[in-house]
């Protein structure tokens, strides 16, 4: 229990909630580094409709955070091509099913629960295995389980000890419900997260874009599709470009949110990042992830689709580069320069690129 506490906790930390800090008197590092911020002077709020910042031979593009609070909720799909891989554990879906209300057994037709909740009931509905809520009995009511299936609740889980006099506590999951707490941080932070300032860099000599996504999610990627800018030269010819146009000329992209499995769009992202000179950084401390359970962070699919699109030049932070045997990969690791040791990590302290702009 305590691990879950600690791990909400640190999840709820990042908004200035903490879930035992607050118990503490302790405001939460994030909240600390907010009033930091705040007194640093007012603040300018950046909106992707707004125009570019810009200095000679640089534009720096707002692609988001999302105006539309219903992009800003939207943190994956389910969509085929959206991702590159769904996320989201069973546990909440299968704790809700469980709990939730059967159909009415007035009305054959009715269906409160959906196709989709019925997904994570916990138990189906074949002869036999009558669990669930609402599942007809023996003689075609609705009472419930039946007498054999109510008997063999008591005596199994329901009772401290079977007919044996062996213990039945490890079967039951009276605090189960607890682990959906984590899901329901993880929801919060997804829409935090969403609501990620992203930046593109446009080198305007050579048309190059680095890419800053830092935690967007799915609904921030989802809302550049639609984003443009109109430009006038010296002539008045006018110029047009547009989120989709930005990505196709990116040469470096700093992976969002560490390579995690809903921060990355597919056939709206990287997909879209066709230039013969990409070069993709993953930010993420991979021994840190799997000590808190994320197991797949960096998720293997996107890590292995980033390697095909960058030929090879994909670098991870907490480990040192290693070329592939692609010729571009070797070539980037001989012009790539690294920093000291990392501590932390064991990895270089930085890399050091080269854009010719």
């Amino acid at each position: 229990m305590r691990t879950l506490v600690g791990g909400v906790d640190e999840l709820l930390s990042f908004h200035g909630v903490r879930a035992l800090g607050a118990a503490e008197g302790n405001p939460g590092r994030s909240r600390q580094a907010m009033e930091i911020a705040r007194s640093l002077g007012k603040p300018r709020y950046w909106c992707p409709s707004d125009k570019p910042w810009e200095m000679p031979g640089i534009r720096i593009y707002a692609l988001g955070p999302p105006t539309d609070r219903g992009m800003i909720r939207k943190t994956a799909s389910k969509a085929d091509g959206a991702l590159y891989h769904f996320g989201g554990g069973m546990g909440a879906g299968a704790f809700f099913g469980a709990a939730q209300s059967p159909a009415d057994e007035t009305d054959a037709s009715a269906d409160p629960v959906g196709e989709n909740a019925r997904r994570f009931m916990p138990f189906d509905e074949q002869e036999g295995l009558r669990y669930r809520p609402g599942a007809p009995d023996a003689e075609g009511g609705a009472s419930g389980a039946h007498a054999a299936t109510r008997a063999h609740l008591q005596t199994h889980y329901l009772a401290r000890t079977d007919a044996d006099g062996e213990d039945q506590a490890w079967r039951r999951i009276d605090d189960a419900w607890l682990d959906t707490a984590a899901d329901f941080a993880i929801k919060l932070d997804n829409q935090t997260n969403n609501s990620s300032l992203v930046l593109a860099i446009e080198l305007t000599d050579s048309g190059k874009v680095l890419l800053f996504a830092a935690d967007a999610q799915y609904g921030n990627w989802l809302s550049w599709q639609d984003t443009k800018w109109t430009f006038k030269d010296g002539d008045g010819v006018e110029t047009v470009v547009t989120g989709p146009d930005l990505l196709k000329r990116t040469v470096f992209y700093k992976v969002g949110h560490h390579g995690s499995h809903n921060a990355t769009a597919r056939e709206n992202g990287l997909e879209l990042m066709n230039s013969d000179e990409l070069v993709a950084i993953i930010p993420v401390d991979k021994d840190m992830a799997t000590s808190k359970r994320w197991t797949e962070m960096p998720l293997p699919g996107l890590v292995e689709r980033l390697r095909e699109k960058t030929k090879g030049r994909l670098l991870q932070t907490d480990t040192d580069y290693k070329p592939t045997i692609t010729a571009e990969s070797k070539a980037f690791g001989k012009a790539l320069r690294t920093g000291p040791p990392n501590a932390l990590t064991g990895g270089s302290l930085y890399y050091e690129i080269d854009i010719d702009g």
